[in-house]
């Protein structure tokens, strides 16, 4: 049976009376962003979150953490950030935005349930495993932005396989630079010197060649030729998918065509040498979310339903086609991708009646509401989860790399003296998270939540 505060399906406005019903501490961080917001927004806000949560129709645990998360906290934030992307879109004259896979699939989809018009979208089936190869001219600083690894987790065959290269094709370059074992990674500096190596430089720039004859296709067959005024969405956070895919069209432009593309991004860590100077734009640029942004949490609110893509092949139909990894991202899927993109649409759609119901309050207060309150709940969120949403989240299968082979939790469960050390601060050995709070909350009980506490105080006094 479904429990009371569960009794509402979506697109209903019926409200169970529970204490389900009060606000949960996002939307409650969210509400005291908007003090200083006009009255109206503020209510329609709450109300659109609330009545988001109270309607995910199931009764599991899991999935409902997903829902609750994607109405009071991706929802709120990816709405106010599709909502910016057209403003600004008509704005500049932009007629043509490409949603860029697959962090743009719930983007687009959020786009297609706002009241948003008079500029044309699409999901552009792009990646940087499918770009970064095809946009390299030469062997140089750029290549090893994407086949290096700082982290050092990567092996050899895993790193030259981001350009179609095996350790077997190039054995006299490794042997040349002793590096004699392809599947442990390569030491500091490694690939850098691998880089210099003639031979591998020579079979990189052939391989970024081949690459570029299909990649050029796909991108001519979707538009990016045409002369349209357009531009790309993505979530960030350096540039460099925006400046491979602005290297290709200016390597594939025939005489006489000068394609550019815009980038709108959530947020920018850095921005890359190459993008001219007004051609990259941030959603959010405050400093204070930037230094604690944990873009893995970001990402899993705008995973996709389908692989990654690896690359272009020939198609006699459409001149080339995008090759996915999967048509279908099984673990993702099964991990309840539905109920978390579920509560995300569902939260823009009544986000979508409230904007009907004022028409009087300008795009840009909306906006700017949801900017503030966005972010006040996503970082309310990040540092602070409930056990239910550290768990739910926690264990997505978050994949490391370009090729996302290897899957591992996003905060995976640790004992007590793990979390006695995330709690100093400190990375405990062998620890693979990209969310240390989360590891912290996730079947920590009492002990999780006292620690996490004594994190926060630790953090609030560093500054």
């Amino acid at each position: 049976m479904t429990s009371p505060a569960l009794l509402a399906l979506p697109g209903t406005r019926r409200v169970a009376t529970s204490p389900a019903t009060r606000p949960s501490a996002e939307e409650a961080a969210l509400a005291a962003a908007l003090r200083a917001h006009p009255a109206p927004l503020r209510a329609a806000i709450a109300a659109a979150m609330r009545e988001t949560r109270l309607a995910a129709d199931t009764t599991d645990r899991h999935r409902a953490a997903l829902w609750r998360i994607g109405a009071t906290v991706a929802g709120p934030l990816l709405s106010g950030f599709v909502l910016w992307v057209q403003a600004e879109a008509r704005r500049q004259g932009i007629a043509r935005l490409h949603y860029v896979s697959r962090d743009g699939q719930i983007l687009h989809r959020i786009a297609g349930a706002l009241p948003v018009a008079g500029v044309e979208r699409r999901y552009l089936l792009g990646s940087r495993q499918a770009w970064h190869l095809p946009a390299l001219e030469h062997a140089d600083a750029d290549a090893l932005s994407f086949l290096g690894d700082p982290g050092g987790r990567e092996s050899l065959r895993r790193l030259l396989a981001r350009a179609e290269l095996t350790p077997e094709a190039i054995a006299p370059a490794l042997a040349r630079q002793g590096l004699h074992d392809p599947d442990a990674p390569p030491p500091t500096g490694g690939m850098a010197a691998l880089l210099r190596d003639a031979e591998v430089a020579a079979a990189l720039r052939a391989a970024a060649a081949e690459r570029r004859r299909h990649a050029l296709s796909y991108l001519r067959g979707a538009g990016l030729f045409d002369g349209t005024p357009q531009a790309m969405v993505d979530l960030g956070w350096h540039g460099r998918l925006q400046r491979s895919l602005d290297r290709l069209l200016r390597l594939g432009a025939a005489p006489g065509e000068a394609p550019r593309v815009s980038g709108f991004f959530l947020a920018l860590l850095s921005r890359p040498e190459g993008i001219a100077a007004g051609a990259a734009h941030a959603f959010i640029e405050d400093p204070r979310f930037l230094a604690r942004l944990n873009p893995v949490l970001l990402e899993i609110f705008c995973a996709a339903d389908h692989g990654t893509v690896r690359r272009y092949l020939p198609d006699p139909r459409a001149g080339a086609r995008a090759e996915l990894a999967a048509m279908r991202d099984g673990p993702v899927l099964d991990w309840g991708l539905g109920a978390l993109q579920g509560g995300i649409l569902a939260f823009a759609t009544r986000l979508a009646d409230a904007m009907a119901r004022q028409p009087a309050e300008p795009a840009g207060a909306w906006i700017a509401a949801l900017r503030d309150g966005g972010a006040a709940a996503y970082d309310r969120f990040r540092r602070d989860p409930a056990p239910a949403d550290a768990e739910a989240f926690g264990s997505f299968p978050h994949a490391d790399g370009q090729t996302h082979e290897a899957l591992e939790d996003c905060a995976p469960a640790v004992g007590a003296g793990a979390r006695l050390m995330i709690a100093l601060g400190l990375t405990p050995p062998g620890y693979a998270g990209h969310w240390p709070e989360g590891s912290l909350r996730r079947g920590g009980g009492a002990l999780g939540a006292t620690l996490a506490a004594a994190r926060r105080a630790r953090h609030r006094l560093s500054g």
